[in-house]
């Protein structure tokens, strides 16, 4: 599944840099929104998992914040340094990753749904074991009405390729985090991006 995701999204890395206008409004709205409920505000740092194009540490970066980045796709860090050439970049699975210091928030627009949910406690594990006292967690996937994970083509790209994809019911969500003890849900709400897509965003913290 790794290397499966590792290569798709090389290959679609392009496709995501090329797409940085059409999202800048939309994202701006959403890290703004997340800033609301920071109580954090001196030193601040942020830890985008899965950089995409780079555009959201741009946006951290342009708030004060010292960025810092992931991604299991090589060329999506070199990508994303175009954009966000201040950040410190880390490559590879998250889960393995050491990052030797914690963050005022960790950033996870369009992650979680790359994992088989059977993995996610380990996600947030990870997440709360670097996560400042008083920061938060953001993190963002698409809703459907039926629940569902395997391989699926990435459809909504010129390069047809295959990854992991886990589809998340809201419900369905919402009633796995009340499993996870650690998690203290803040935020959440519905947005629709421009390309159309159903998104749920969800802030949660210590």
């Amino acid at each position: 599944m790794e290397f499966r995701n590792k290569k798709a999204y090389g290959l679609v890395a392009e496709e995501y840099f090329q797409r940085r206008p059409l999202l800048i409004e939309n994202n701006e709205k959403v890290i703004n929104n997340l800033l609301k409920h920071l109580e954090i505000k001196e030193n601040l740092s942020v830890l985008d998992v899965g950089v995409g194009s780079g555009l959201d540490l741009e946006i951290f970066n342009n708030n004060g914040f010292k960025t810092y980045g992931t991604d299991i796709s090589e060329k999506m860090i070199e990508l994303a340094r175009i954009n966000s050439p201040n950040s410190q970049y880390y490559l590879g699975n998250f889960l393995d990753l050491e990052f030797g210091r914690k963050f005022s928030v960790i950033y996870a627009q369009a992650f979680i749904h790359l994992f088989p949910k059977g993995e996610i406690p380990k996600i947030f594990e990870k997440m709360y074991s670097i996560l400042e006292n008083n920061g938060l967690i953001h993190f963002s996937t698409t809703i459907h009405s039926k629940p569902s994970e395997g391989l699926e083509e990435k459809k909504d790209y010129k390069e047809k390729v295959k990854r992991f994809r886990k589809r998340w019911a809201l419900n369905e969500l919402n009633e796995f985090l009340e499993t996870l003890e650690s998690v203290n849900l803040i935020h959440q709400y519905l947005v629709k991006d421009p390309m159309g897509k159903n998104w749920v965003n969800t802030i949660v913290g210590c």
